[in-house]
């Protein structure tokens, strides 16, 4: 993520996507206490792939000695930027990464965790917490299995800190993700005797393949539980919720080996690690595994089961059929 350094105390200022530096304490992220700053001195903010910087001072702005006022620059790592004439008012860009969410410890240790490339699970930090990226571009928590969103504010606690969450994310301005996600939906591909599932993630421009993986079947069984409330005519909010003790009994049998809640919060761990690792939209789908006290389901709208090129059962954007058993 985007950091200035202090170029006389050396203090890091991680950059908010719209990062505001002046002399009132009351409205800027970084405040500078000299005369010659302004209230509101210069805006850094996030544009177009990089940092830029908007000087809207009485006095201007030097960016590598090139006085700037009233107007607008792109900035490039290391560059020095000075907001006055003391030698505390100069900075300089030492990371042009993209802005991002990240959690702060508020001890006054600094320490902080950065939610970089939606990649948030797990830290070393927060023992028992595991970060994703929802489709309605938010994060949320996994707190021993227990699921927190986030907001800018909200607050977690582990057992020698307390971290505040700090809403830093710049949304894609090129791709409708809310979209792609409602028309997507998962294909699972059964072998004839089940021991190989394969996945895929399709819709109107989208193919992302998850290959076989074990950890599939669990996704397999909590979508067939999904089926099978379809057919009972369940509605959404009561749709696909499996026990997580029948869960546990389903992969012991399938896998012939006792599975308990253990393994299967293992198991979701790597689907959702899979996901956000997946280029460039598996993120979007990282929260394909819903919690709720003992239950789980799978949070997909849209699927199909295949086996040996049949459908097992399938609700699809503009269909709905089951062949279930």
């Amino acid at each position: 993520m985007g950091v200035i350094r202090n170029c006389e105390t050396e203090e890091f200022v991680l950059l908010n996507v719209q990062h505001e530096v002046g002399r009132n304490l009351s409205i800027v992220n970084t405040c500078i206490a000299e005369n010659d700053i302004s209230k509101s001195h210069a805006t850094l903010f996030w544009k177009n792939g990089g940092w830029n910087l908007q000087d809207h001072s009485r006095n201007g702005t030097l960016v590598n000695h090139n006085f700037i006022h009233h107007a607008t620059i792109a900035l490039k790592k290391g560059q020095i930027i000075q907001f006055g004439a003391s030698p505390a008012s100069k900075y300089q860009l030492v990371d042009e990464s993209p802005p991002t969410s990240y959690l702060k410890a508020s001890s006054g240790n600094k320490k902080v965790c950065a939610l970089a490339s939606r990649e948030g699970i797990p830290f070393p930090d927060l023992p028992g917490v595991s970060f994703y990226f929802t489709p309605a571009h938010s994060w949320r928590a996994e707190v021993q299995g227990t699921p927190v969103d986030l907001r800018h504010g909200t607050a977690l606690e582990t057992t020698n800190e307390r971290w505040i969450f700090h809403e830093n994310s710049v949304l894609d301005e090129t791709v409708d993700n809310g979209a792609m996600v409602a028309s997507a939906w998962f294909r699972f591909m059964l072998s004839p005797d089940e021991e190989r599932v394969m996945v895929q993630i399709v819709g109107k421009g989208l193919e992302l393949d998850l290959g076989e993986r074990n950890h599939h079947y669990l996704m397999l069984a909590l979508a067939r539980q999904r089926l099978c409330d379809l057919d009972s005519g369940l509605t959404n909010g009561d749709l696909g919720w499996m026990d997580i003790s029948d869960l546990a009994h389903d992969l012991s049998r399938e896998f012939l080996r006792d599975v308990d809640e253990y393994q299967i919060n293992l198991q979701i761990h790597r689907i959702r690690k899979q996901m956000i690792e997946l280029q460039p939209f598996g993120y979007l789908f990282s929260n394909i595994i819903e919690r709720r006290k003992g239950e789980l389901r799978f949070n997909h709208k849209y699927f199909q089961i295949v086996k040996e090129e049949v459908s097992q059962g399938e609700f699809l954007p503009g269909t709905y059929k089951t062949s279930f058993y």
